[in-house]
């Protein structure tokens, strides 16, 4: 075997002459010129070096000396073979490719970044919301989500006279299962909020389905219903789309399996004013002809204008199938000012701002108690209440920031309107003055016009047509009427 390769042939360090000359010389290289120390066995340091030992004290572990043939150990400045020793510079007993790291610096835009938590991983069907900037007021005012925006989330509905009396009515249809029902309401009254609200309020043996897209045919409804309830999924429509009959079929078949459960399917369409009178004509058509009754609830919410065009001849079948007729009404003006409150305390419920009464007063004044205004003059005002520091929205506050949105009160509109209509009948009224006032100062020169137009003679009359006259049939012998002898009446 090679000696070189047998590792019990190999020295040790302690048998090596030259050790401790070339530790010291690496000590002497690194720190200077410190002369070399003794190693030793028993206590060594944190550096590796050996520390002095007290005096008189004995080490349990012999020192590290060299062989007693080799003579005295060579100081920092003489090698073994007795020539002067060259001092090595650093660079060289230890070259820049060892100091360097083993893998390089990160390149710009590689290096690992901060332990976050994984990204949720959106669907490729799911759109992205774009992140929105809170408003500042949120943070001013001690508020968690902005109180007055236009969104239709039950939990701001406000419970006021109108309101509670249309819900109630729509919940005692549904469990009475009284059929077809119509609601109608001005746009922005909360229409769309009750709804939502009466929803949440059916038991777990009513199916919903609320319909808000203006649909152009009865098919896409019914493919929208189905959905809802679950009785089919939008991949199956996608692959095969059904025909009217078959979405028909489906329907009914549902129906009469919720009637054997005694459970209902109610339909709520919002807007139905906006579609077209062939798919309102075809409403009635949803609980088929030998339907159950009761097992199909149908809410129709619209525009008061639904009412009128449901008087047409062709949608007096579907005016004929509602059995509830109810109306939500804008908000009192005693109302107001606990609408507002009501959703700041939604919204936060240690806010720090409130209005006040005449501040309330005045939103009336401006929306006539339609909540979509309200909420859109609220948000400005308090928008414009952040900026000057102010806790309670005034007055003035309402009225700057009605002014800026341009919002005109029902009460000046009107007035504009009788103003225009006035403006036109003074100027018919000036132009009837004008006209007798020149009659009267230019009367002769009227009679005279009018004296020579009643002696214009008239224009020749055209030629007569003499037509014949028409000769009187002759009756047959036995046609001629047989006269009848008197009658002697006394």
């Amino acid at each position: 075997m090679n000696p070189v390769d047998d590792p019990s042939a190999q020295p040790s360090l302690v048998d090596d002459p030259d050790f401790l000359s070339r530790l010291g010389e690496l000590d002497a290289g690194l720190g200077g010129n410190a002369p070399p120390a003794r190693v030793r066995t028993d206590r060594p340091g944190r550096s590796g070096r050996a520390e002095n030992p007290p005096a008189g004290a004995r080490s349990k572990t012999p020192e590290i000396a060299p062989a007693p043939d080799s003579g005295p150990a060579p100081g920092p400045s003489d090698t073994p073979s007795g020539r002067p020793a060259v001092r090595r510079p650093l660079l060289e007993l230890f070259p820049p490719a060892l100091l360097e790291p083993e893998h390089g610096p990160p390149l710009p835009g590689t290096a690992e970044g901060p332990n976050l938590p994984p990204r949720r991983q959106v669907p490729r069907h799911e759109p992205v919301q774009p992140q929105i900037a809170a408003p500042a007021y949120e943070t001013f005012y001690g508020l968690t989500e902005p109180p007055f925006d236009l969104s239709t989330d039950p939990k701001f509905l406000y419970a006021s006279a109108s309101h509670e009396r249309v819900a109630q009515r729509l919940l005692t249809a549904i469990r009475r299962r009284e059929g077809f029902v119509l609601v109608t309401g001005a746009p922005g009254v909360g229409k769309t909020t009750a709804c939502r609200a009466v929803i949440e309020q059916t038991d777990r043996r009513t199916l919903t389905s609320l319909l808000t897209d203006a649909f152009g045919s009865i098919e896409d409804l019914l493919q929208t219903v189905l959905v809802d309830v679950g009785v089919i999924s939008r991949d199956d429509l996608a692959r095969a789309p059904a025909t009217r009959d078959a979405l028909m079929t489906t329907l009914r078949s549902f129906l009469a399996s919720l009637a054997a459960v005694q459970a209902t399917a109610l339909v709520l369409i919002d807007d139905a004013h906006r579609l077209p009178d062939e798919v309102l004509a075809q409403l009635p058509l949803l609980a088929g002809p030998d339907g159950v009754p009761g097992v199909l609830q149908l809410v129709i919410v619209g525009k008061p204008s639904l009412r009128r065009r449901l008087r047409r001849r062709a949608l007096r079948v579907l005016d004929r199938s509602f059995a509830v007729r109810c109306a939500i009404e804008p908000l009192a003006p005693n109302e107001v000012l606990g609408y507002v409150v009501h959703r700041l305390s939604v919204a936060g419920g240690n806010s720090r701002v409130e209005f006040d009464e005449a501040a309330g007063h005045r939103l009336h004044q401006l929306s006539g108690g339609v909540q979509r205004t309200i909420n859109v003059l609220c948000e400005r005002a308090l928008t414009l209440g952040c900026a000057a520091l102010a806790r309670v929205i005034d007055v003035r506050l309402v009225d700057t920031a009605a002014d800026e949105l341009g919002v005109i009160p029902p009460i000046a509109r009107s007035q504009i309107i009788l103003r225009g209509v006035a403006m036109a009948l003074a100027l018919c009224a000036l132009t009837l003055v004008g006209a007798a006032g020149a009659l009267w100062v230019f009367h002769e020169p009227a009679e005279r016009a009018a004296v020579q137009w009643a002696q214009v003679p008239r224009s020749p009359a055209g030629p007569t047509v003499d037509f014949p006259t028409p000769l009187t049939p002759i009756l047959a012998p036995d046609e001629a009427p047989t006269p009848t002898a008197p009658t002697n009446k006394f």
